[in-house]
Formats: structure tokens, sequence, C-alpha cells
């Protein structure tokens, strides 16, 4: 789902469950780019949770998935602008 420009992100935040606004807020309070292993140590949710919370985050083009080319297995999560 890809948001129109015109978008309010405090509504689609609302709209969002607490595990994926709280991977959003550590992903910013860490500069706005954080590795996956990080989010799980940091927010105490176990894998699958935060996995979730990424793909419900980049579906509406919040963060985006980046994966190392040496280590296809670490993942980093990026903001986008829109967020």
């Amino acid at each position: 789902m890809s948001l129109p420009d015109n978008t309010d992100v405090d509504a689609v935040r609302s709209s969002l469950p607490p595990s994926a606004n709280y991977v959003l807020e550590a992903v910013g309070d860490a500069g706005g780019s954080i590795s996956r292993e990080e989010l799980i140590d940091r927010s105490y949710y176990c894998d699958r949770t935060v996995d979730r919370a990424i793909s419900q985050l980049e579906d509406r083009n919040l963060v985006r998935r980046d994966r190392v080319d040496d280590d296809l297995r670490y993942v980093h999560v990026k903001t986008t602008e829109i967020s």
C-alpha cells in the first residue's frame, strides 16, 4: 500500500499496531538506520513480531529493508522520506 503525497503520517501511524510504532520509533532514534538484530535486542520482541512490524511499515512506505551484499542474511532497516 503506497501513501499519496498528501497523507498525514500521524494518521497512518495511529492505524499501526504498537509493535510497528515502536519499531518505527527505534529506527528513528537510531538515526534512521538500524539492523534487524538491533531492533530485536532493543525491543525485546521476538523476531517474528519485528519482521511483521517491518513488513507493515514497508507496506506503508515508512521504512525499507536493505540487505548487505556480502551477507544477504544481514538486514538493515532504514526510514524513508515519508516517515
